[in-house]
């Protein structure tokens, strides 16, 4: 597992439903220990932008609705209200492995997942230096290859 920079992580999702009084409960405690996130805006939120690859007969949407025990999400993401002039675009793969999923992403720049988005739109792969640089992306690729 790496760092929130590293950005590789793996991690157990269990998700709960909660009540409005328990939820109370919970945000005023969770508020003791925690810090507001240094991106959001001055109501506690932001924008999440996101752009999902999939197959052409929607394997990952698919194999999600029927619950695969192993499956894999592509997708890239902007944190801006404004997706075209977000400096920085985060490509991830998410994969599943039975109760466990692994995350690994990666910030690229813009002008570098133009380069990425022109190697998806013709069938290659981007330059060996920009693969080099970001581990993530070569996990990117080799899963949108093998599907």
């Amino acid at each position: 597992m790496r760092d929130a920079q590293g950005m590789m992580a793996k991690r157990l999702e269990v998700k709960y439903l909660v009540d409005r009084t328990r939820r109370t409960a919970l945000a005023r405690d969770l508020s003791a220990l925690m810090r507001p996130d240094v991106h959001a805006g001055p109501d506690g939120t932001y924008a999440v932008r996101s752009l999902y690859f999939d197959t052409p007969d929607y394997m990952a949407y698919h194999s999600k609705l029927a619950g695969e025990a192993v499956r894999h999400k592509l997708r890239a993401r902007v944190y801006s209200n404004d997706p075209e002039h977000a400096d920085l675009v985060r490509l991830e793969v998410k994969s599943r492995y039975l109760s466990s999923v692994r995350k690994i992403a990666t910030f690229v720049t813009r002008e570098e997942y133009r380069e990425i988005e022109r190697a998806f739109e013709n069938g290659t792969l981007p330059a060996g230096e920009l693969l080099a640089k970001h581990e993530g992306l070569r996990e990117f690729f080799r899963l949108q290859k093998l599907y």
